[in-house]
This record gives C-alpha cells, structure tokens and sequence, in this order.
C-alpha cells in the first residue's frame, strides 16, 4: 500500500475496545486516531510475536473515591512472585531493571499471562474462587464484587520502554468482568482473564499480554524501522474522533492528556463514598497451571471462545493488522531477495514465544492469528519462514514425433 502511495507509511495503530461496553474498536492503516492515545506513550522493539519491554510491577488502585480494598494507595502485586518458586528470576541479563520481567504484547492470545504470585495476590483483595476446571479465577455473585467492578478501581500495568521511561497503563475492572456461556458451562460465568505463567516450565522467559489487556491499551505498529508504540487507551466515553497521519519520517505520537482517561470513564462508574466493606482475603495460594498447552492452546479452547465473543470487534482489527504485516513482510523479502541468495541465512536468536531456542522450526501459520476464515478482500495468509521458491528440475529435452509415420 505504501508502494502505491495509498499510505503515508508502514504505520498502524490499533486499539481493541469493548464489545461489552459497547465501545468500537479501532485499526487505522497509515496513522491513528489520537483520541485513543492518552498521557505518556511509551516506545518499544517490535519482535517477531509483538512488542517487548519490561514489566515492573501490577497494581490495583482506583482512580477516584474510596477505595473498595480497605487500604488506601496503591497495593503491589509483585510481592506474590517472591512466594513462588516456578516464577522467573528476573530478565537483568537482557537490559532489564532488576527484578523486572521481560513482556510481550500480543493481540492473538486472549488473556494476560503473568508471573507466578500475581494472580493468586491479586484473589487475596478481589471476591474470586479458583475454578481448577476452567483453570481460571471466577468472580463471586455477592455484592463485593459489583461493587469493585462498577467502582473506578483499576488493575495498572506499569511498564518500561526501550529508553527506560516508565509508563502505566490502567485496566479497570468493568473491563476485566469477562463472560463464559453455554455451552463452555452450564450458566454464565463472570471470569477474570489473569493466569499464571510458568516460564520454567515452558523453557522460555515472556509473559504475555494479550486482548484482555489491550482492551484499555493502544497499541501502535512502525514496521519499517521495527518499533511499537503503546499507550493508555480511553474509556467508553470517546472525545471526537482526530485521525493523525503517521509520517515515515516520524519518530513519535502525539498523545491527548491523561485527564481524558478519567473523562472518558465517568459515566460508567459509581464513585465509592466508603471503603467500610472489608476486602476478600485468601487462605491460601491457588494452583499455578504448569503447561502451556493449558494455558494458551490446550482445553482451554472453549474458555478462549468466551473473550473471543467479547471482544468480536477486535478480532476483525487483528486479521486487518496480519493483513498488513504479511504485505510488510512480502515486499521486505522481495527487496532482500538476491542478498539472501547470495548467504545462507542464519538461525533466528532470542526468546520466542513458542520457547524456541533461536533455531527456526517447521510451524504452521503466524502467531498474529488464530486459524480463522480470512475476512473481507484481506490477501491470503502464507507460511512463516524463510523458505525459498524452488522449481521443477529443467534439464529435460524435447521430444518430436518421428517423421514419416501415418497418424
């Protein structure tokens, strides 16, 4: 598209929104709307499986009034890793604060997949149960958990970019009360979308963040120099919509001011006048799923349906960002092409999301996706990899029919 100056640049910018909360997602091919970039907006590698930064800490806090967790300020969940002995180290060997996580941001899985300790802290001050089937925390049908859902309280994300800038990014709870329906289970479940990531386990050192998380983050894409861009998105209660074209000389964003966060919420939250009500607390840790298979690909198969209902508008912006990542990738193989002939390749390096080693493997389709149908006039979906096109052998000669013969 760039080629053929329909767009400025490589630039994409995507925020997910709320189904739930009615709130449209939006993808724009060559800019972003600003009114979905709000305060400080942190700058980030862009990997083969997303952004990557580093993950300092989780908190839960509220915006404004009463707090619905008995204590004032901002309560720390990355003490809980401290109690878990299958949580990672720390990522300091790869440039990270100490103590910090190394995180990718990715809009295929569904859930945020964070460090052992933390979920199982965050159940000690929220009205959950474990469900060991579901392999998921469900929220309490009493009247703390509306409470704390339909208050301005938030779970916060605060995370370090590639110029160790810090930045934090809210996730209120209205939009972490996710729904499971028949036939997944029996009768609808209200479920928060946090698991347990063994890492150790899994032979690799990324915890995820993934749709639940961007649905109150942006997430901006600059192919061409292999940067992202991730900010506090809004609430359902939008300013004007401002399309910004994004420059291929750019190097930056423009946000809207932090304030518009609260603004954009306040309609949809019911302020707390009073923190009498005594918080939840744990009598013990809950167990912490040991595979991926169970985490991302395995039976929780009809789990992921029910945030992929949920989040039905975003999906349509993924296959739109796989779109443009695979004519990015099509047109760089293109120019490259004869140097690549001329060497042979070397072996990819770094973590991956599948726990590779950095030595390429067979694999089927990208991980930007789930296997799905492909939507619109989107172009097909090829195979990830570094194959080349080879033909059929051409040595043969051709062949006559012998003269003189009667046919």
């Amino acid at each position: 598209m760039k080629a053929e100056f329909n767009i400025a640049s490589t630039f994409c910018g995507l925020h997910i929104g709320s189904a739930l909360l009615k709130q449209a997602g939006s993808m724009i091919v060559g800019g972003y709307e600003q009114n979905r970039v709000l305060g400080d907006v942190g700058t980030f590698y862009l990997a083969q499986y997303g952004p990557r930064g580093f993950l300092l800490d989780v908190v839960l806090n509220v915006e404004s009034g009463a707090s619905p967790f008995n204590q004032t300020g901002s309560i720390s969940l990355w003490h809980g890793i401290h109690d878990d002995p299958s949580s990672f180290d720390d990522s300091s060997y790869q440039g990270g604060r100490t103590g910090s996580r190394l995180i990718s941001i990715n809009p295929s899985v569904p859930y945020m997949y964070l460090p052992p300790g933390i979920c199982e802290t965050a159940a000690q001050y929220l009205p959950l149960t474990w469900d060991a089937g579901l392999q998921l925390y469900t929220w309490n049908t009493d009247n703390q958990s509306s409470r704390i859902i339909g208050s301005p309280a938030f779970m916060g994300f605060i995370l370090s970019d590639n110029q160790a800038k810090n930045i934090t990014v809210k996730v209120p709870f209205k939009l972490l009360n996710l729904s499971l329906l028949p036939p997944i289970v029996d009768t609808p479940t209200q479920y928060l979308p946090c698991r347990s990531f063994n890492t150790t386990a899994e032979d690799t050192d990324i915890f995820i963040l993934g749709r639940a998380f961007l649905q109150a983050a942006f997430l901006g894409f600059e192919f061409e120099h292999q940067l992202a861009y991730i900010a506090q998105a809004p609430g359902p209660q939008l300013e004007q919509s401002m399309i910004k074209v994004y420059q291929t000389n750019d190097t930056s964003i423009t946000p809207r001011p932090v304030g518009s966060f609260a603004n954009s919420w306040a309609p949809s939250w019911t302020v707390l006048k009073s923190s009498s009500s005594p918080s939840p607390n744990a009598s013990s840790l809950s167990p912490v799923p040991s595979s991926m298979s169970t985490l991302v690909r395995g039976n929780s198969s009809g789990v992921t349906a029910g945030i992929a209902v949920g989040t039905a508008v975003g999906a349509l912006a993924i296959v739109a960002v796989a779109a443009t990542i695979w004519r990015w990738k099509k047109s760089t193989q293109q120019n490259i092409a004869a140097e690549r002939d001329a060497t042979a390749a070397p072996p990819l390096s770094g973590p991956s999301m599948d726990g590779n080693d950095g030595n390429w493997q067979p694999s089927e389709l990208c991980s930007w996706t789930e296997p799905s149908e492909v939507y619109g006039n989107a172009p097909p979906h090829e195979m990830v990899g570094r194959d080349r096109v080879y033909e059929a052998p051409c040595n043969h000669s051709h062949h006559e029919l012998p003269l003189g013969r009667n046919l």
